[in-house]
């Protein structure tokens, strides 16, 4: 058996390390279409007004159609957001994507407990 040499040992744990990190990328990238595909369903179902009531602070109450447009307008952020993971995986691209998620739907929330104070 002919000796490998240092170069083609190297080479070879870096093109199986790529590899490796090649499969674990797309394995992510898969997983976090299937939680954003789950989370579009939920808000669509929302702002379609499948979903009638929602449970806030242990109460429940009706949608109103402000929120309904707000859950139209995460639903639409979310749509945004597959794209953006279907087309690769750009970490800091998506993390900005999730914050302005995380940020709408606080808009939600302070939606919800604004209608509380005024009731």
């Amino acid at each position: 058996m002919p000796k490998r040499s240092r170069r083609a040992v190297i080479a070879g744990h870096v093109a199986e390390l790529r590899e490796k990190v090649k499969n674990r990328a797309e394995d992510l990238r898969l997983q976090t279409l299937r939680c954003l595909k789950e989370v579009f369903n939920l808000t669509s179902e929302l702002a379609g007004g499948e979903i009638k009531t929602q449970t806030e602070g242990g109460k429940t109450q009706r949608v109103t159609i402000g929120e309904r447009k707000i859950w139209l307008h995460v639903a639409s952020k979310i749509a945004h957001t597959i794209e953006i993971v279907s087309s690769g995986l750009d970490e800091k691209k998506i993390n900005m994507e999730l914050e302005e998620l995380e940020g709408l739907v606080d808009k939600v929330g302070k939606e919800v407990k604004k209608k509380e104070i005024e009731n």
